[in-house]
């Protein structure tokens, strides 16, 4: 079962890496790295897909850290439901930024 779990936190985690390669010839050769706002970083359009890249293998992480403490401090949330809602949350993040530079 964990093995199962472990695959679609995984594909979770590359979700926003499929939707940067589906809306990558949409992408503009410089992209903002705020969703939204005025104050925003502007990168080569190569760095914006290492940073989404980045950001995805860093989520799985940080997803699997957080969940593993918050099953620890508390018994209301499973390991494996925190970790999901973590990682969609990282997810939609990213796939938000990706559409925002469209």
């Amino acid at each position: 079962m964990a093995k199962k779990n472990n695959i679609i936190f995984i594909f979770i985690s590359v979700l926003p890496v499929v939707a940067l390669l589906i809306f990558y010839g949409q992408l503009r050769n410089s992209a903002n790295t705020q969703i939204f706002g005025s104050h925003r970083m502007i990168i080569s359009k190569t760095g914006f897909v290492s940073l989404i890249t980045g950001l995805s293998v860093v989520s799985y992480f940080i997803s699997d850290y957080v969940s593993f403490r918050l099953a620890a401090a508390t018994f209301m949330v499973s390991q494996p439901v925190a970790r999901s809602l973590i990682n969609i949350a990282f997810s939609f993040l990213s796939i938000l930024l990706i559409l925002s530079n469209r």
